[in-house]
């Protein structure tokens, strides 16, 4: 265990947002202020957060006049002043409540989409005192909670309830305790199990990943079967001759199951800020969409008006409607094809709910089973597609993106093995092929002097090969640092400190205790090319000349911790994209992950840089 502790050099920490869009935004800058929206577009697709630009941080960044730069985001309507989110992401509702103005414009929002939804509720029965087909307004209510937080709970709640009472007098009329009960209480219970069960198994929805939709289901399958409970429990007890309370839990579940399905995944869609962010879900044609929406409820509008004869099926509107809505799940965003999905089956169990003719099936229960069936398929299936073909199109942009990324790296690294050997080359010729050519010409000279003045020439001569082996030995430090290989890294660090001292000035205070016997020769070698990386880069960056590293670890795990107090830069941004041959951090996690390592990165303009790295040891 050795300790070696120096005072020698930082600078500047590594500015990643800085060195991979500098260019581009420059450039952005100029042609017309948009830089943010185009740097937001480009680093959301590899799926992280990453807030726009403030004016001043790109006059920071791009070395402009901050006022110029002012001027050209001002009258920019796509990124003034006023459209510049926080620099973390906000809650939906948060959005919501700012985008109109407070909270009780949403809350008037909720009402005017979730109170017609409830009297759709009732006209989904066959008969008021018959089971519905499902209760779409249960799939508003769950997300609606879902996304609220708090006291807004409490209104919200409040105001299901008072929908749910309204739509009860207006359909049955005069309502006992019961119905006002049965009006009530099971879809909030539904709802509230639900948003709780799909916030906890769901905790935050970053990715667009088909492996959600079960889960999410899963959720809204648990709050129906408790909303189901507590109705059933209320018509056995306080309602004359209600059916068994397990075939009612059954029949219940279904329904709110259903109606959660048929709304929940449209508002969610919808209400999701990811949308707004990647272009993979962005609607490609307004056309298309016209099109797959008018093949999808073409059929079911002309059923309203063809299929009314006693003799008549229902039957053929989702053999003809269900290709296009297999294509739009395909073709269009989740957003859209849920929404499609939704409305077909709502509109279909509406027609089927409302029809004079006679129906076929004589037991209204085995209609509304098999109508659910129908429902449950043509939910279900454009949900799971829509989103799995989304997932690949995500994917497939990042793996895009990614290779792009490594064919630019491959193309910077040979790049920088030409300029080392070019390097090399020009310090062999103009170093050590000059001397020794000097060295040659003293010797013809000498083979041409008396032999008494050749003794100052062979002392001249001794100093010109000292010149030589200092060279030699100055060359051959950088490019294989001494000690590093034989004395470990310690000895490898401490030279880097000196090193950095001497040449640019920075330093840096060091402080090593690691197991040298424990690290392997490519542990070594990896943990000094990261450490002088990041010097470097504090150097290029910061704008400081101190910068503190730190190298702990045992037989199992190298810690090694790099930082400075410089201008710091942007963490949110260390995914950025890349500009040109400037790879910086994207390059040092690429070998560390390459290692099996983790980095972490704690960084804020003004505030320093810190990295922490820690490597495995025994695995290369």
């Amino acid at each position: 265990m050795r300790e070696f502790s120096n005072r020698a050099a930082p600078s500047l920490p590594l500015d990643c947002f800085a060195a991979a869009q500098c260019r581009e935004t420059a450039e952005i800058l100029e042609l017309g202020g948009r830089a943010y929206r185009r740097v937001d577009r480009q680093h959301t697709s590899l799926g992280a957060y990453s807030p726009r630009l403030t004016p001043s941080k790109l006059a920071t960044i791009i070395n402009f006049p901050p006022q110029r730069v002012r001027e050209l985001v001002k009258h920019d309507p796509m990124t003034g002043p006023n459209n510049h989110p926080p620099s973390r992401p906000p809650d939906i509702w948060d959005q919501l409540e700012h985008h109109f103005g407070g909270p009780w414009p949403v809350f008037g929002l909720f009402w005017i989409i979730y109170q017609p939804l409830l009297f759709l509720d009732y006209a989904l029965r066959e008969a008021p005192t018959l089971d519905a087909v499902l209760r779409p307004s249960i799939g508003v209510l769950v997300v609606s909670l879902w996304f609220a937080r708090g006291p807004r709970w409490l209104v919200l709640l409040s105001l299901h309830s008072l929908a749910a009472v309204l739509a009860a007098r207006y359909f049955l009329g005069p309502v006992s305790p019961a119905q006002v009960g049965l009006a009530v209480l099971p879809g909030a219970v539904t709802a509230i199990v639900a948003a709780a069960a799909c916030r906890l198994l769901l905790q935050e929805i970053v990715n667009v990943r088909v492996s959600q939709v079960p889960t999410g289901i899963g959720g809204g399958v648990f709050g129906a079967l408790c909303g189901a409970a507590v109705a059933g429990a209320i018509e056995h007890w306080m309602v004359p001759g209600a059916r068994a309370f397990l075939a009612n839990l059954s029949e219940l579940t279904v329904e709110h199951t259903l109606g959660a399905l048929a709304t929940g995944p449209a508002a969610l869609t919808w209400l999701h800020e990811r949308r707004l962010r990647a272009p993979e879900l962005e609607l490609r044609s307004k056309r298309e969409l016209a099109w797959l929406a008018l093949a999808t409820m073409a059929p079911v509008l002309a059923g309203a008006w063809l299929l009314r004869g006693p003799n008549s099926s229902l039957l053929p509107l989702p053999v003809v409607s269900g290709p296009a809505l297999l294509l739009a799940s395909l073709r269009l965003p989740p957003r859209w094809a849920t929404t499609l999905a939704g409305a077909f089956v709502m509109s279909f169990s509406l027609l089927a709910a409302s029809r004079q003719a006679p129906y076929s099936v004589a037991d209204p229960a085995v209609r509304i089973g098999l109508q659910q069936m129908l429902a449950g398929i043509f939910l279900v299936v454009p949900l799971v597609l829509s989103v799995g073909v989304a997932q690949q199109r995500m994917t497939l942009s990042r793996l895009r993106l990614e290779q792009s990324r490594l064919q630019a790296y491959v193309k910077s690294m040979a790049d920088a093995d030409e300029r080392t050997r070019r390097s090399v080359a020009v310090d062999l010729h103009d170093g050590i092929g000059q001397t020794l050519a000097g060295m040659q010409m003293m010797l013809d000279s000498a083979l041409r002097r008396p032999p008494d003045a050749i003794p100052p020439l062979l002392g001249e001569l001794a100093g010109r090969l000292r010149e030589v082996q200092d060279h030699t030995r100055r060359l051959i430090t950088d490019l294989s640092p001494p000690g590093l290989y034989d004395l470990g890294l310690g000895a490898g660090l401490s030279w880097l400190s000196l090193r950095m001292r001497e040449q640019n000035g920075l330093s840096v205070q060091l402080t090593c205790r690691v197991d040298e016997s424990a690290l392997s020769l490519e542990a070594r070698v990896l943990a000094f090319k990261l450490v002088r990386e990041l010097l470097r880069n504090v150097v290029r960056h910061s704008g400081v000349l101190e910068a503190s590293v730190i190298a702990e670890g045992d037989d199992r795990v190298l810690r090694l911790s790099v930082s400075d107090k410089g201008c710091g830069f942007d963490g949110q941004a260390r995914q950025a994209a890349f500009a040109g041959d400037q790879f910086g951090l994207w390059s040092i996690t690429e070998r560390i992950r390459e290692f099996g390592g983790q980095l972490q990165v704690d960084s804020a303009p003004g505030r320093g840089a810190r990295f922490d790295m820690e490597i495995p040891l025994g695995q290369g």
